[in-house]
C-alpha cells in the first residue's frame, strides 16, 4: 500500500514540474449535458405534432420510416463498434423516434 501512495506522490510532483515549466494550469473538465432524450415531453404523440414531424423528415410512408430507422441502427452499431458511443447515443434516438412513428402511422 505504501509503494502505491509513492508512487502517486512521485506522479504528482513530475506533473507539477511540467505543468510548471509549460505553463499549464491544470483545471476541471466542464461539458453541457446532453439531452438523450429529444422530443420525450407530453405533447410526443399530439396528432399536430406527429404531422410535422413526418413532414419535416419529408416521409410519405411507412415503410420509408422503417428504412430509414433500419439505416439509423446500422450506422448506430458501426458508430460503437469505432467507439464512437456519443454519436451512436444520437443515432439510437433517432432510429427510436423513426420507429414510434412508424407505430403511429399504422
Amino acid at each position: 500500500m505504501r509503494a502505491a501512495i509513492d508512487e502517486t506522490e512521485r506522479r504528482r510532483v513530475t506533473q507539477g514540474e511540467y505543468n510548471l515549466a509549460h505553463g499549464i494550469t491544470p483545471r476541471s473538465v466542464s461539458r453541457s449535458i446532453l439531452d438523450l432524450q429529444p422530443g420525450a415531453g407530453p405533447d410526443f404523440l399530439d396528432a399536430k405534432k406527429l404531422a410535422e414531424r413526418a413532414s419535416a423528415l419529408a416521409i410519405h410512408d411507412r415503410t420509408e420510416v422503417i428504412e430509414m430507422a433500419r439505416r439509423f441502427r446500422s450506422e448506430m452499431r458501426d458508430a460503437a463498434a469505432q467507439l464512437d458511443f456519443e454519436r451512436a447515443a444520437q443515432l439510437r434516438d433517432k432510429a427510436k423516434e423513426l420507429e414510434e412513428l412508424a407505430i403511429e402511422l399504422g
